[in-house]
């Protein structure tokens, strides 16, 4: 019997166990070790005066299989729910009000040309040399390059400093003339590789798109949970074995031993497995293989994180009468780095999800963060709070006094995917291929959100899976 440790408890180790779980006549055994008094990580829900608060992701999109096959299991497909119909609009803030961007813009490309031509988000100018990207012969060669250099050089300056920057950019809280687009958005390269642009893919797919849609779908391909994003982490850890999870389990170091590998606990126990999954930030990851691999630690330490934070506040939705423009008629809107403003985004969450607040209550939700950003949160909650209420008196209007208002921190939450991140992470690969049976996964190797880790650990668990029958065949 082959044993697991499985370092980490959030969604990409969760998704390993439960994928052992669901073969525990394979052979293979898991061990699931949380440091905190918790699982899954950044993925967190409360309940609040009848609102339901997101401390992290409030949904994911639906484009990568696994996470949709992973909640029928779970017997979670009646709960899945879709943002509100008529509220898909997002807003930017720009000259110093909000401005609607033009509806149906997919992969930064506008499926829509009449509402496009419209807007006033782009300047004429702007729109010419978004639409003379049709023309622009595509990039051959298969080197990295940062988003802001495949943005600007495919459509242009003003569509990379308006939208596509903070927009992009903002989904990693990072900057886009750092951040890899083969890390980020490979899907971007692939277009302009398979089509020769992205106006050419655009295209090209459109009746696949239009085809593929589910009927009366609006939402974009995003989905979440009734009772908020935690009904997944529930689920996952409520079909595991309790035996098999451990919380409060701090790991000071690990080494291979006669027999396997040895799993440090800093109260001085030790836990002998045959292999180990390290699902860990890639900076926990280091602190873990210090002694074992200085080289290894060293190239984990080389993948920046970024803080964030994100504030929900609630108001009476009767005070916001005369107060907040926009409000109900979108999801939300972002801020252009150029607007030098404190607040990054902020969702309205009644108007996305209905559902996470009572109907006398309107929920936002409000984003800080970003590298040049940081300062702010080592503010006090009060200080934080103060903040997101100016910023949100600037930008919407509201003076009225909130109900509530809970704060989420993420120290270093966020993994920053810069160029050239693809080449290390194989070089962390070619590193770990020298201790046999250690492993690296979690939002700190790839992109894609909740779904990609998911994706990820199903990978991974069909790998040990695998390797254990071929085992038992020879």
């Amino acid at each position: 019997m082959k044993t697991i440790a499985i370092i980490g408890g959030g969604i990409t180790g969760l998704s390993i166990a439960h994928r052992l779980q669901r073969e525990r006549n394979s052979g293979v055994r898991y061990l699931l070790l949380e440091s905190g008094n918790r699982l899954g990580g950044k993925i967190v829900s409360v309940a609040e005066q009848g609102c339901t608060l997101e401390g992290g992701p409030d949904s994911f999109l639906s484009h990568r299989p696994a996470l949709r096959r992973l909640c029928g299991e779970l017997g979670l497909d009646s709960q899945l729910i879709q943002p509100e119909t008529g509220a898909s609009t997002l807003y930017l803030w720009q000259g110093k009000k909000l401005k609607p961007l033009p509806e149906g813009i997919t992969q930064l490309v506008p499926r829509k040309i009449s509402p496009f031509l419209r807007s006033s988000v782009i300047s004429w100018p702007g729109k010419m040399r978004m639409g003379m990207e049709y023309f622009i012969p595509p990039k051959r060669d298969e080197g990295d390059e940062s988003l802001a250099s495949f943005v600007e050089r495919r459509l242009g300056g003003e569509m990379l400093r308006t939208i596509a920057g903070p927009l992009l950019a903002g989904i990693h809280g990072g900057d886009a003339a750092q951040l890899s687009v083969l890390s980020t958005f490979p899907q971007l390269r692939r277009m302009e590789r398979e089509h020769g642009g992205l106006l050419r893919a655009m295209l090209a797919n459109r009746r696949q798109t239009a085809a593929a849609a589910p009927s009366g779908n609006t939402g974009g391909g995003f989905y979440s949970f009734k009772n908020g994003m935690q009904q997944l982490i529930d689920a996952l850890a409520a079909q595991l074995d309790p035996t098999k999870v451990k919380l409060g389990q701090r790991i000071s170091r690990l080494w291979r031993g006669s027999q396997g590998w040895v799993v440090q606990m800093e109260c001085g126990s030790g836990i002998s497995v045959d292999e180990v999954v390290l699902a860990v930030p890639a900076y926990s990851a280091a602190t873990l293989v210090a002694t074992l691999d200085p080289e290894l630690r060293d190239e984990f330490n080389a993948i920046p994180y970024a803080s964030s934070a994100t504030v929900s506040v609630a108001f009476r939705r009767a005070d916001l009468l005369n107060s907040a423009q926009g409000l109900g008629k979108g999801w939300g809107y972002f801020v252009p780095p150029k607007a030098h403003r404190r607040l990054k985004a902020c969702t309205w969450t009644s108007a996305k999800f209905p559902a996470r607040s009572p109907e006398d209550v309107f929920l936002l939700r409000a984003f800080l963060g970003g590298p040049e950003l940081n300062h702010i949160l080592q503010g006090s909650d009060n200080e934080l709070e103060d903040i997101v209420r100016q910023e949100l008196r600037i930008t919407l209007g509201i003076r009225a006094t909130p109900l509530f208002t809970r704060i989420f921190r993420w120290e270093r939450g966020n993994p920053q995917y810069v160029v050239g991140h693809t080449a290390r992470i194989a070089r962390i690969d070619q590193l770990l291929s020298r201790h046999e049976g250690l492993y690296f996964a979690g939002a700190g190797r790839t992109g894609g959100g909740v779904p990609g880790c998911v994706e990820q650990g199903e990978r991974l668990a069909a790998a040990f899976l695998e390797e254990r029958t071929q085992a038992v065949s020879r």
